[in-house]
């Protein structure tokens, strides 16, 4: 009979990666947020009607210059350049082998069939030991 073993080789694969390289300097320009809150007035002028269109403006101005600083603070600066860095990470790969676990023995003796298991590869003949068995018990 045969036993299926599963073998894992490890092996390291590496590639070049461009990584942003950003500015330090600070952006002093507020032009992002005035844009930003010109828009969100807008837009909150369109919503609102009645005496609730003023607060709608204000809040849409609010909004709108507050989500345009938050963006320009999560952007951390302008990329000027790229850096090649080497990245490298272990893989594996899987290798299925089929190997011998046992061999199954059939032999006849004396009209009888018997099965027995071996771990060694059977040759041509097989030694067989017989012992007689009492029956009178």
């Amino acid at each position: 009979m045969f036993k299926t073993k599963i073998y894992q080789t490890p092996y390291e694969e590496c590639w070049s990666e461009d990584i942003p390289v950003y500015s330090q300097q600070a952006d002093n320009s507020y032009t992002d947020e005035i844009f930003g809150g010109i828009l969100g007035g807008v837009i909150g002028n369109q919503l609102g009607d009645g005496r609730g269109n003023k607060a709608m403006t204000v809040a849409g101005t609010l909004l709108g210059a507050s989500i345009a600083n938050d963006n320009k603070s999560a952007s951390g600066g302008k990329v000027v350049s790229y850096k090649q860095v080497q990245r490298c990470e272990t893989r594996y790969k899987q290798e299925r082998r089929e190997s011998v676990d046992y061999y199954v023995i059939k032999a006849k003796y004396n009209g009888k069939e018997f099965t027995f298991k071996s771990n060694t590869r059977p040759g041509s003949t097989v030694d067989v030991n017989i012992s007689p068995v009492n029956r009178s018990l």
